[in-house]
């Protein structure tokens, strides 16, 4: 059987290979696909390969430095530290840090058969050291300096500024004809909000 295609020439549709793709001869086609299933897994792996070869480098160079890197934290630890400690002897002696308060609780608390020597604060951890002598009564202890302490303790403000008092050493001697006990001891300044 014979087909005719009786439609206009410019209305006919032209019979096209179902192998040629617009043209264009299949075997090269498929050759290009072919070589690029190929390549590109080995392109791949040899991208594997130089990032392998990248960080068993920097694993090597990291194991040479170890040391020296332990050894540069320990000196940023201890320049952090510094700078705290900086901070707080900052913070203690600014202007606006008023000591008239803290310093009144210690005179507003004084008793009778005691005095305050020395006054002195330390910039690391802002504890302030206390040192005095008081008249003893008793053979070891002097009660003027338990009172100073309940007084202290009892102040509306101590709380307030200190977090507690740790009492130091004591120590009697003779003056001329007195016997006196001195005595240090520390506040340690409240925790700040």
């Amino acid at each position: 059987m014979i087909r005719i295609n009786l439609l206009a020439p410019e209305r006919r549709r032209r019979a096209v290979s179902p192998l040629r793709l617009a043209g264009l001869p299949w075997k090269p086609i498929l050759g290009g696909l072919a070589a690029l299933l190929v390549l590109y897994p080995a392109v791949l792996f040899g991208f594997n390969q130089l990032d392998r070869h990248r960080l068993r480098r920097l694993q090597s160079r990291w194991e040479s430095v170890r040391g020296e890197a332990a050894a540069w934290g320990q000196i940023h630890e201890a320049l952090e530290g510094k700078r705290t400690e900086r901070g707080l002897s900052e913070a203690l002696t600014a202007p606006n840090a008023f000591w008239a308060p803290r310093l009144n609780l210690f005179s507003d608390s004084l008793v009778s058969g005691l005095w305050l020597r020395r006054l002195k604060l330390s910039p690391e951890d802002g504890v302030l050291e206390v040192s005095g002598s008081a008249l003893p009564e008793a053979a070891d202890r002097a009660p003027a300096l338990d009172r100073y302490l309940e007084r202290i303790k009892a102040h509306p403000d101590f709380s307030r500024f200190f977090s507690r008092v740790e009492l130091g050493t004591m120590a009697q001697r003779r003056i001329g004809d007195f016997e006196v006990v001195d005595f240090s001891m520390k506040l340690h300044p409240a925790e700040t909000k």
